[in-house]
Formats: structure tokens, C-alpha cells, sequence
């Protein structure tokens, strides 16, 4: 038995040896693939669990001057662009920072839209609010991805 656990623990150091090169890697592709696929749902009506919330938000950020299809279309395209940029490589530190303001825009519900984001109760999130508040995970990966960019890349 104590052979299976030394050939685990030697495993577990190449992973983590592994981990160390392509981890940044795999969280920037992760991140570009959420992105990519939240932003796609968007292009197609009704498919995206977030469509209401995703317009009313930028309804609420454009003093509704925009018709709730175009809001959630160039939601879609500014989601579907971080994204791509994010899985190709592009403009890297660029995307990520247009990703850290749309992701601040989607706190602004838990403020300005309270009845998508709580039940009844004060402090109570609904499942919307947890939805949001996941976005947390992003952020961190975000930056995580971000400070190991170089320069203007």
C-alpha cells in the first residue's frame, strides 16, 4: 500500500509541476470559453437564462436609448469579443480590462434592480443574485490572468 501512495504523491508533483507552467493558460482559456458561450446564448432569443437581466441592465446604464434588442445584441457581441480574445490570445490585457468593466456592470443589479437579486427577505440572494455574485470567481480569474500579462499585450 505504501507504494500506491508513494506513486501518488509522485503523480500529484507532476501535476502540480504541470499546474505551474499552464495555469494561467487554462484559466484565461476557461474564462474566454464562458465568455463565448454566455455571449452566444445572447445572439439567439429566449436561450439565454440572463436575457432579461443582461437588458434591463444596460437599459439602466443607457437611460433607455436603446430598444431592449439592440441592448441585449451588443451584449451579446461585447461578450462574444472577450471571449474570443481571451481563447485567441488577442490584445490580451485589453480584453481583460473591457472584461473587468462589464463584469463591475453586473454588480449593478444587486444595487439598482434589487427585485432580480433578493427574495422577500433582506440579504436573502436569489438564484439570479447567486448568478451574479459568482462573477466573483471571474473577476479573480481575471486578474489572476492579467498580472501575469505582459506589456500591452
Amino acid at each position: 500500500m505504501e507504494k500506491v501512495f508513494l506513486k501518488l504523491r509522485e503523480w500529484d508533483g507532476l501535476v502540480i509541476a504541470w499546474l505551474r507552467t499552464h495555469v494561467i493558460t487554462l484559466i484565461q482559456l476557461s474564462t474566454g470559453l464562458i465568455y463565448v458561450v454566455f455571449g452566444g446564448l445572447k445572439l439567439f432569443p429566449n436561450y439565454s437564462p440572463a436575457q432579461d437581466l443582461g437588458v434591463d441592465t444596460v437599459q439602466l446604464l443607457t437611460s433607455h436609448l436603446l430598444t431592449p434588442n439592440v441592448s441585449l445584441t451588443m451584449l451579446a457581441i461585447i461578450e462574444v469579443v472577450i471571449g474570443l480574445g481571451l481563447l485567441l490570445n488577442f490584445k490580451r490585457q485589453w480584453m481583460i480590462r473591457i472584461a473587468l468593466w462589464h463584469m463591475a456592470c453586473t454588480f449593478l443589479p444587486l444595487v439598482f434592480l434589487p427585485d432580480y437579486t433578493f427574495t422577500s427577505t433582506p440579504f436573502s440572494l436569489s438564484l439570479v443574485g447567486q448568478y451574479i455574485l459568482k462573477n466573483l470567481v471571474i473577476v479573480g480569474a481575471l486578474l489572476a490572468v492579467y498580472s501575469h500579462s505582459g506589456q500591452d499585450n
